[in-house]
């Protein structure tokens, strides 16, 4: 069960860096990303990095 949420860990690490990399590369604030994908942005801010 540890395995399994450390390997649930990582991948959401990854997973937010690549949106905040991608967020960035677009020139997207979290703002506008949220309102672009009917998320608040207090969640796209809450990913982990």
């Amino acid at each position: 069960m540890e395995k399994t949420r450390e390997n649930n860990k990582g991948f959401l690490k990854e997973f937010g860096e690549g949106v905040r990399a991608l967020r960035k590369a677009k020139g997207l604030s979290q703002e506008d990303l949220g309102e672009k994908t009917d998320l608040h942005n207090t969640y796209i801010g809450g990913m982990p990095v």
